[in-house]
């Protein structure tokens, strides 16, 4: 079987440091896996980035500037709202078309 972990990142975080863990772990129980991430830490070859564009800072800036005016600029109440009004398609990327199985995980 072939796993695709998709990340925002491969380190930073309590969901990321999860992240990684899942795919070392399937990988001990002989499952391929790959990651595939937004912000990349480590030299690990099964850990792929995605490509960085000013587009993408872009979307991110437009994405959490609509989540901070949704919850009234207080971060006491940071995820109450989760809009997913921008990101970046990954169905083209080759890992994604790779892969039996897509895990998305906090995205």
């Amino acid at each position: 079987m072939k796993v695709l972990i998709v990340s925002t990142s491969e380190r930073v975080g309590g969901a990321a440091i999860a992240a990684s863990r899942l795919a070392q772990a399937l990988q001990r129980n002989g499952v391929q896996v790959r990651m595939l991430v937004r912000d990349k830490q480590t030299v690990l070859p099964y850990v792929v980035q995605l490509p960085s564009s000013w587009l993408h800072k872009l979307r991110f800036l437009w994405e959490r500037l609509c989540i901070f005016l949704a919850n009234g600029f207080r971060r006491d109440v940071l995820f109450r709202a989760s809009l997913a009004n921008t990101g970046v398609d990954i169905t083209c990327h080759p890992l994604f078309q790779w892969a039996d199985v897509v895990h998305l995980h906090w995205v």
